[in-house]
């Protein structure tokens, strides 16, 4: 009788252990290959930005959001490519044709980290991107963390050719084509080597 009570409960004992490991072997499944999540494309400033874009463009304007430099920009040298293939552009505007009008990155409260080493790598990323775009010829438009709706129309309305806007002041550090870009505080722009601006501005050093 001793023996079969002591087989039944090693027997019971073995089906415990293997199903703690089961559960073990679950929970350590799920943690080091957890499931993916949707997340938002855009913070809460740049979605404030774009909407406000796409508020003031033309009919027939498009604004991508979080495009790869590596979808719009080529090069011959594959690793030059692989330096801007990954980065992002917070803001791209098309043109009816769908041409790239500019290029619009979002300099916002989080953009240089917390920390020197964050600041450091987004200083970096930024002299690439803007070397990048320069070389392309396509205009770079840099937004200060704080913007209004007056600094949106204007950039919207030189971006698709309209009349000057009076509403702020030109400051322009490097003119760009068809483009008022308007740099309150620290925004700057890249220029352009294809075209000129409609007029000349009194020089400002850009912000690095």
């Amino acid at each position: 009788m001793i023996n079969p009570l002591i087989d039944g409960l090693a027997i019971v004992l073995a089906v415990g252990i293997l199903l703690i490991a089961a559960v073990r072997f679950v929970g350590a499944t799920r943690l080091f290959r957890p499931s993916f999540e949707a997340r938002p494309i855009l913070n809460k400033s740049e979605l404030r930005l774009y909407r406000m874009l796409c508020a003031e463009l033309p009919a027939g304007w498009t604004v991508m959001s979080q495009m790869s430099y590596g979808a719009f920009l080529g090069n011959r040298s594959y690793k030059r490519y692989m330096t801007i293939n990954a980065k992002r552009a917070d803001l791209v505007v098309l043109d009816p044709s769908l041409t790239i009008a500019a290029v619009i990155e979002y300099q916002g409260g989080g953009h240089y980290g917390s920390s020197k080493a964050s600041r450091d790598k987004a200083v970096k990323s930024d002299r690439v991107k803007r070397q990048a775009l320069s070389e392309a010829g396509l205009p770079l438009l840099e937004i200060p963390a704080k913007f209004d709706q007056a600094l949106v129309r204007d950039i919207a309305r030189n971006l698709a050719g309209l009349d000057e806007p009076e509403t702020s002041p030109r400051l322009d550090a490097r003119p760009l084509p068809r483009l008022a870009a308007h740099r309150p505080a620290a925004a700057a722009v890249a220029p352009s080597p294809r075209r000129t601006a409609p007029r000349a501005t009194p020089p400002i050093r850009p912000v690095r």
